[in-house]
C-alpha cells in the first residue's frame, strides 16, 4: 500500500468570539438533531441539521439520492460476474447510512475509479425497515444476506479477496458487526474498514476500552475513521488512536463530496 497522506487533524483554533460562536452553533444544531432522534424523526432532524450547517451539500445530496449507478457510466461498478483477471483483486464495498441511497456515492465512485481502475466496486441500497439501520433490531443479518447474494456469491469456492469496506454514517457503524457475523459463519477474509462521518464514542473508560478492543488492528484488518470538522449530526469526538483518525473540513453529508475525503479513501484502499 502507498504511504498514507499526511493526516489533516483538526487544528487547534485560537480563541476568538467568532470561533466560540460557531462552535456553540454546531453544538446547538447537534442537540437539536438529537432531539429529533428521540422523537424518532431521524430523517427530519437530518434534513434540518444539514440545511443549518451545509445547505449546498444538502441540495447536492437531493440531486444525487436517486441516481442510478449505471455500469455504462462507472467502471467495474456492481459487476454481474468477475473476469478471471480480476478474481484476485481486492474489492470495495460501499455502505450508505440511514434514509440514504447509493446515489450519494457517485462522486466518490468516480474518484475511486480514477485511482483504482482494476478494483470492482459494489454498492447496493440496503433493504432495512424504514431505511433506518439498527444493530439491536436484527438488521445486521439483512445486510449480511445482501452482501452474500450480491458480492460474495461472485467468488467461487470461497476465494474471497481483500475487502475494502467504506461506510458512511450508520453504514460505517455496521462494518464491524458485519465482519463479526461473517466470521462466525466461517467466512474469512482480510479487510480495510473506513468509517466516514460516524465517529466512535464512549461514555466512560470501561466503555472506551471495550470498543477499542472491537476496532483493534489485527493481521486480518484495520479500521480508520474520517471525520468532518463541521459534522453537527454525528459529533466530532473519537476514541480511535490519532494515527487512525483523519479530519476533513466538511459536515456530515459534505464528507461524501469532499475531494479530501476521496483522497484519504483512495490512499487507504489496499
Amino acid at each position: 500500500m502507498e504511504p498514507l497522506l499526511a493526516r489533516t487533524d483538526r487544528p487547534a483554533q485560537p480563541f476568538s468570539i467568532g470561533n466560540w460562536a460557531y462552535e456553540s452553533y454546531l453544538t446547538s444544531v447537534h442537540k437539536l438533531y438529537n432531539l429529533f432522534k428521540l422523537c424518532h424523526l431521524n430523517l427530519v432532524g437530518g434534513i434540518i441539521g444539514t440545511l443549518l450547517v451545509e445547505p449546498c451539500a444538502g441540495y447536492r445530496a437531493g440531486q444525487l439520492m436517486d441516481l442510478s449507478l449505471d455500469r455504462s457510466r462507472f467502471t467495474n461498478v456492481n459487476p454481474e460476474s468477475i473476469p478471471p483477471h480480476l478474481q484476485g483483486r481486492s474489492i470495495i464495498v460501499l455502505l450508505h447510512g440511514d434514509k440514504s441511497k447509493v446515489g450519494l456515492f457517485a462522486p466518490m465512485i468516480q474518484a475511486i475509479n480514477s485511482a483504482h481502475e482494476d478494483k470492482p466496486i459494489f454498492a447496493f441500497n440496503i433493504d432495512v425497515p424504514n431505511g433506518v439501520m439498527k444493530r439491536n433490531r436484527g438488521h445486521v443479518p439483512i445486510v449480511v444476506t445482501q452482501l452474500r447474494n450480491e458480492v460474495l456469491a461472485l467468488y467461487p469456492d470461497g476465494q474471497i479477496p481483500h475487502i475494502n469496506f467504506v461506510g458512511h454514517s450508520s453504514g460505517g457503524d455496521f462494518i464491524q458487526p458485519i465482519i463479526a457475523q461473517l466470521r462466525n459463519e466461517g467466512v474469512h477474509f482480510s479487510f480495510t474498514a473506513i468509517k466516514i462521518g460516524s465517529l466512535t464514542k464512549a461514555k466512560n473508560p470501561e466503555s472506551k476500552a471495550n470498543k477499542l478492543a472491537l476496532f483493534d488492528t489485527t493481521a486480518r484488518g484495520v479500521y480508520y475513521e474520517i471525520a468532518g470538522t463541521r459534522d453537527a449530526l454525528e459529533g466530532r469526538i473519537s476514541i480511535f488512536p490519532r494515527e487512525r483518525q483523519f479530519h476533513v473540513d466538511a459536515g456530515h453529508i459534505g464528507l461524501l463530496f469532499s475531494s479530501r475525503t476521496h483522497e484519504h479513501v483512495n490512499q487507504l484502499i489496499t
